[in-house]
């Protein structure tokens, strides 16, 4: 009888292929390593700190909300200082997919669009969406020139007139509107006294990026929110609302509103006029080298790609002995973080407003003088720069105004001109 064969002794034996990869793989990993370090020493001298195979692509940022966004935003305290309504406790912000705040596009082939940039005051996000200026207007002009009429909303929070000027060129001037209008100040005025230039490297604000800067969430975040939106989206947007408006009740809970008095306190007399100081020069000489180049960038681009540019100056309204004012946009306490005072924040907001008169006037760009048009107050904002809907609707009426009879000379022109034989040059201009 044979005997049994005996047992490999070891694991080389047992497994001999197995170890023998794992020896060369721990081997190639340890030379690897070795050389690596053994590179660091030199790099400088080898000068393999400059070799970069993959390159760092840089882009001209598009700053805008992405289009198919759709969000609920709880109305902040302020938004209740309005002293006529509605204010609504949450406003929708539906973005359409060419990156304009819904309703925009309302007819498939308009016979004209009108599109409209800045920041939050044209983005009207504590309005409801069917009074937000833009669209308004939009409506207005129908009703008077009996065109179908587009009116793009592409304003987004915190965007300067550079931002402005990327994002016509990005995503308007293929449209060819008929005009494209412009309202921004306070953004650029905040912007370019913190960074004294458009060109900065603050992630919120700048116009050059690196497409690493640009990628946003994490792939974990994208995973999860693909796993939320195609379970329990509903569920999830129930829960969020529930707790912004818990958050809101708690935070007018905590509010300790100032005591209101019998009598209405008299406002301070207007002092006379005197010279600027030596720091107002220098932040109007800093805020005219960078924003009128701006806004001439702007108008000269505009009509390069056959868009009629609009400039709008920009309303302000001082809070003189209002309860609330406090909680205002353009409060002492939230000046003070740009080293602003009311007064010295109101003379270069002027002076912003005085730049677009200028340019408006030197590019032959049409303009819209809303801080002249009429005498504005605390019923047309909320907390001294954004619209209530009382002062969106006046805002609207205004454009129309303004556009109406651009657009109906222009009609009549052109119907002129199809009545024209095409062989009588005589008559044509």
């Amino acid at each position: 009888r044979a005997e049994p064969e005996a047992p490999p002794k070891n694991r080389f034996e047992r497994h001999p292929w197995l170890t023998l990869i794992v020896i060369v793989l721990g081997l190639l990993v340890v030379t690897i390593g070795a050389v690596e370090w053994s590179l660091t020493l030199f790099q400088d001298r080898i000068n393999l700190s400059s070799i970069n195979e993959r390159g760092e692509a840089r882009v001209l940022r598009l700053r805008e909300w992405a289009p198919g966004t759709v969000k609920l935003f709880a109305s902040p305290e302020n938004r209740f200082n309005d002293p006529i309504g509605p204010v609504d406790r949450e406003y929708e912000l539906r973005i359409d997919q060419d990156g304009f705040i819904w309703p925009s596009v309302v007819h498939d082939k308009p016979d004209l669009e009108i599109a409209f940039l800045g920041g939050s005051t044209t983005e009207s996000l504590y309005v409801r969406p069917d009074m937000r200026f833009p669209h308004r207007a939009g409506r207005l002009l129908e009703e008077r020139t009996g065109l179908k009429i587009n009116a793009l909303n592409g304003g987004k929070s915190g965007n300067t007139s550079m931002h402005a000027l990327l994002n016509y060129l990005g995503k308007v001037a293929p449209r060819r509107p008929r005009f494209v209008v412009l309202m921004e100040g306070v953004n650029d005025i905040g912007l370019l006294n913190r960074e004294k230039t458009y060109w900065n490297d603050d992630k919120g604000s700048s116009l050059l990026m690196s497409e690493d800067d640009l990628e946003g969430r994490s792939p974990i975040e994208d995973f999860v929110q693909g796993v939320r939106e195609g379970t329990i989206p509903n569920t999830y947007r129930l829960v969020r609302r529930g707790y912004h408006r818990l958050k809101q009740s708690l935070a007018q809970a905590d509010a300790s509103p100032p005591a209101r008095k019998q009598t209405s306190p008299a406002r301070p007399r207007k002092k006379a006029a005197t010279a600027p100081s030596k720091t107002e020069v220098q932040r109007r000489e800093l805020l005219r080298q960078s924003y009128e180049p701006s806004l001439r960038s702007f108008v000269r681009l505009a009509k390069a790609w056959g868009s009629e540019p609009v400039l709008m100056t920009q309303v302000r309204v001082d809070a003189h002995g209002v309860d609330g004012g406090a909680s205002d946009f353009l409060s002492p306490e939230e000046l003070r973080k740009g080293n602003f005072d009311p007064a010295s924040f109101g003379s270069i907001h002027d002076y912003a407003n005085a730049i677009v008169r200028h340019v408006a006037l030197t590019e032959g760009s049409v303009l819209i003088d809303l801080a002249a048009a009429r005498k504005w107050t605390r019923e047309d904002v909320y907390d001294g720069l954004h619209f209530t809907e009382t002062g969106s609707r006046h805002v609207a009426e205004l454009i129309e105004q303004a556009l109406a009879p651009l657009i109906t000379q222009s009609e009549a022109g052109s119907r002129q001109d199809e009545r024209l034989p095409d062989d009588d040059v005589s008559a044509r201009p």
